[in-house]
């Protein structure tokens, strides 16, 4: 499901996607993300954490 999400994005098919987040601390591994969003919340100002939090809320 994912996948054709980035497609249609990629092949500028639209602009915008509906993505829903079922809660929890589930991994979606897109865009270099490698921790679950709510582990993300509690970055401690880690650098590499707040860039990947950065990625998913924007």
């Amino acid at each position: 499901m994912y996948e054709l999400m980035a497609l249609a994005l990629q092949a500028n098919l639209t602009n915008v996607i509906t993505f829903g987040h079922p809660g929890g601390n589930r991994l979606f591994p897109f865009d270099g993300i490698t921790y679950g969003y709510h582990s993300l919340t509690h970055h401690g100002k880690r650098p590499d954490l707040l860039k990947e939090l950065t990625i998913i809320e924007t």
